[in-house]
């Protein structure tokens, strides 16, 4: 499975100019159909816990877009805003692949 990066902006749910929501979009290219658990870790380039999450996603063959979405306040309580590296772990009933990417945090929070 191929993966990348596509985007990464923040999400003011609550519309006071304040992400609440740091996303993500990673775009894959799934060689199978599957039911997949996304388990994705984003870290700062120290290698410190910025946010993580966990979650069941169905993908079909070739390419899509998945939103991955992490909490603006816990990254901004972190301070881990800046360069980033988004450790992600895809997993069907066959098997698991890792992948590591560069991510830019900057929420406003």
């Amino acid at each position: 499975m191929e993966t990348v990066i596509t985007t990464t902006y923040g999400i003011d749910t609550k519309q006071n100019g304040l992400f609440e929501l740091l996303a993500v979009d990673v775009e894959v290219k799934a060689k199978s159909a599957a039911d997949y658990t996304i388990h994705a870790v984003l870290r700062d380039t120290d290698g410190q816990l910025i946010g993580r999450m966990d979650r069941a996603e169905t993908l079909v063959v070739g390419q899509q877009i998945i939103a991955l979405n992490f909490d603006g306040r816990t990254i901004y309580r972190r301070k881990g805003y800046g360069p980033s590296r988004l450790e992600l772990v895809i997993a069907d009933q066959v098997g698991i692949e890792q992948h590591h990417l560069q991510a830019e945090t900057r929420p406003s929070v």
